[in-house]
């Protein structure tokens, strides 16, 4: 996937770039973000293997959904907005185990875009 100016894109490119995440060293599961703009709608899975972190655009089962429209995942990614205050809001939603909001937010939080890594949208700024 080439990285684009899109921040939702950016994101889950970012994490695809780094495998492995000490802090989910706990967990294993799965999670699918449903991104929609408009009429498309845009899948990511994330699979989480306690630490290893593996990212697809298939549409197998996952443990979770996390359902959000493009303008707002687009905040979450660059940290203009929160994803549990989203959640709290109802401006997403979740399908599945609540937990994947949390470690949704645990991977927002060691996610890449915010470090100012090369290319990314933060570096740019």
């Amino acid at each position: 996937m080439e990285i684009t100016g899109d921040p939702t894109a950016e994101y889950f490119e970012a994490i695809r770039r780094h495998p492995h995440q000490p802090l989910l060293s706990n967990f294993k599961g799965t999670l699918r973000f449903e991104i929609e703009s408009g009429d498309r709608v845009d899948k990511w899975r994330i699979e989480i293997r306690y630490g290893a972190v593996a990212i697809s655009t298939d549409e197998l089962e996952a443990d979770s959904i996390i359902r959000s429209s493009r303008t707002l995942f687009n905040e979450i990614a660059t940290g203009q907005e929160n994803i549990l205050a989203s959640l709290l809001r109802g401006a997403l939603t979740v399908e599945g185990d609540l937990q994947a909001v949390f470690l949704a937010g645990r991977l927002l939080a060691l996610q890449p875009l915010r470090s100012g890594e090369p290319g990314s949208a933060r570096s740019s700024r």
